[in-house]
């Protein structure tokens, strides 16, 4: 399973470092329309409030999760076809596809969530389950640090490089199973009154910024 990007095909740590950061120089733009989309979404959506009151919107939350499953379903299928084999081309014929990956998926992140929305209704009492969940999702930064530090250990020619050697489902069974101990992981520093660490650190600079800017106004 070859990597589709340029920059993780180096073995020198530094190397990859200057055409990763190259490459960002590069997509930011695009990548800026869409986090501005997505922005303008959750904007969109607290004033609404679609996800603090469901039931006033279950219409709505069911055509959503609809079109943007579907969207970022077929908007994943070029890059799949590419990352299993199936398809062969250089790295510059897979940029556009990895593009039209990515924008599909901010399709999917409102039509997983309106998903969960509409499940969190049916749930009478939450369960070991919901109550792991919740706990991941307060801690959503810690625990998706936690998984790109595994998926560069793993993957990263200069470390592991396990992808050359691994096949598609071992990947998926190893982002199973890396998912799964994060969320164990998240339940158990709920158990213990504990925060995310990422969670408090982003807080504080958040905060401390605020609290600058009202003093300068002032």
């Amino acid at each position: 399973m070859a990597s589709v990007y340029p920059w993780a095909t180096e073995h020198n740590p530094l190397e990859a470092m200057l055409d990763r950061a190259v490459s960002i120089v590069i997509t930011a733009p695009a990548l800026a329309i869409t986090a501005a989309g997505a922005f303008l979404f959750g904007v969109w959506a607290a004033r609404l409030r679609l996800f603090e009151d469901p039931a006033a919107h279950r219409q709505l939350l069911r055509r959503m999760a609809v079109i943007g499953v579907t969207a970022s379903f077929l908007g994943g299928v070029p890059l799949a076809l590419y990352t299993s084999g199936i398809l062969h081309g250089t790295s510059q014929d897979v940029v556009p596809v990895a593009f039209l990956h990515s924008v599909a998926g901010f399709a999917g992140g409102p039509a997983y969530a309106a998903l969960i929305a509409l499940w969190a209704l049916r749930i009478q009492k939450p369960g070991r389950l919901v109550t792991a969940l919740q706990a991941t999702g307060q801690r959503s930064l810690t625990c998706y640090l936690l998984q790109s530090v595994v998926w560069a250990i793993c993957f990263f020619p200069y470390l592991l490089d396990l992808g050359p050697r691994m096949h598609q489902w071992q990947a998926a069974f190893l982002a199973l199973a890396t998912w799964a101990l994060t969320v164990l992981l998240a339940d158990l520093m709920r158990r213990h009154g504990m925060r995310g660490p990422f969670e408090v650190l982003l807080r504080r600079l958040t905060y401390r910024r605020l609290t600058v800017r009202t003093a300068e106004s002032t």
